[in-house]
């Protein structure tokens, strides 16, 4: 796939939105778990885990910064 993979909400699986994003982050930043984020979302948690290690979505630009 020469690194070429469609990133973020681009993809068409894609299930949440740069704003769901942005809120995962900030939930995870006020102390919330993985597990009741990812059932909020409905996603699994290892999703969760994902975005907050920036796995997932980490091309999306001015995400806040983790503590």
């Amino acid at each position: 796939t020469k690194g070429r993979s469609t990133a973020g909400i681009r993809s068409h699986n894609a299930r949440l939105t740069e704003d769901d994003v942005r809120a995962i982050l900030a939930k995870h930043q006020e102390g919330v778990g993985q597990r009741p984020i990812a059932k909020v979302f409905g996603v699994g948690r290892t999703i969760v885990q994902d975005i907050i290690n920036r796995r997932r979505w980490g091309s999306l630009s001015r995400l806040p910064e983790l503590a």
